[in-house]
């Protein structure tokens, strides 16, 4: 049987400002090794691991050529992948003409087989006993700076609120949060979808810097 650690983190705060419950969380995730996984699927299999590399590039390619088509691509026992749109600029008329020229694929969303759903019964759950540090707010003018640089690092203009947690420190609720109150303020717009939020520097801060 598998194990995986979890903790507990509070929910936002309701309009009397009483955490109105918690949601869990996998502690400690660790990603894996692709030298671990070809040796694995290895011996399981008659496909050498260089074969496999050449696989899975030809699936990296298959799946380009489909999502760039607006294809949702199906990958057997996997999941089904689809390309998200984002606008690097609000749209606010519906009939533009000029909107496709703002236009570019943003992120891909992935929606898991139930076969593949259907193979993780089997996993035990144990409350972590390590304390997880919580940072206090940080300024926004900390928050945007932090957002300019990975944005500068970065080949696409908007970045997702895992970019956020990263270079922040807070768990995704908090950023989620903190994100928010940047778009509310005009800083920051908001794209992408209700699975994978994008977000990008309004005009007034692309023109400051």
């Amino acid at each position: 049987m598998n194990t995986i650690l979890f903790d507990l983190r509070p929910l936002p705060k309701d309009k009397d400002g009483v955490p109105y419950g918690y949601y869990p969380v996998v502690a400690d995730q660790n990603r894996t090794n692709v030298n671990s996984m070809l040796l694995q699927i290895e011996k399981q299999s008659t496909i050498s691991s260089a074969d496999m590399k050449a696989m899975f590039d030809a699936l990296s390619n298959y799946l380009a050529e489909y999502l760039a088509k607006g294809y949702r691509v199906d990958v057997p026992g996997v999941g089904t992948f689809s390309p998200q749109l984002v606008s690097d600029v609000p749209i606010k008329k519906k009939n533009d003409p000029q909107t496709a020229r703002h236009l570019s694929i943003g992120g891909i969303a992935f929606k898991p087989k139930k076969e593949l759903i259907g193979k993780l019964w089997d996993v035990d759950f144990h409350r972590t006993n390590r304390p997880h540090r919580t940072l206090g707010y940080l300024s926004d003018e900390v928050a945007m700076a932090r957002i300019r640089d990975v944005l500068a690092a970065s080949d696409r203009p908007m970045l997702t609120r895992n970019d956020f947690v990263r270079v922040t420190g807070y768990t995704r609720t908090r950023a989620a949060n903190h994100l928010s109150r940047l778009v509310e303020q005009g800083l920051l717009v908001q794209g992408g979808s209700q699975h994978e939020r994008l977000y990008w520097l309004a005009q007034r801060e692309q023109a400051e810097d």
